[in-house]
């Protein structure tokens, strides 16, 4: 998995991959800095036939190694979730 950025941009990729786990969540991520802005942006990818509970835990370790103070964050997704469909997934 990649994330793609403008070669004018300062940037440095974070170490996530340790966290994932393949057909589970596979993460990536890197912080950008605009001025004296801080900017997190990651994608995360979680695969159809992964269990969504122990993806849900990850994805919440994931987060709370990311997080620091005074950063904006984006996140972007492939969750694999049918939401038009009656599941457990968006009730737990």
């Amino acid at each position: 998995m990649s994330i793609f950025i403008r070669n004018d941009l300062t940037y440095s990729p974070l170490t996530v991959s340790q966290s994932g786990k393949e057909k589970m969540l596979e993460p990536c991520a890197l912080q950008i800095s605009i001025g004296e802005t801080d900017i997190t942006v990651s994608f995360i990818y979680r695969s159809p036939s992964g269990n969504f509970k122990q993806f849900l835990n990850l994805l919440d370790c994931i987060l709370q190694q990311l997080y620091k103070p005074k950063t904006e964050f984006v996140i972007s997704d492939d969750l694999n979730v049918n939401v038009l469909t009656e599941s457990n997934h968006y009730h737990n």
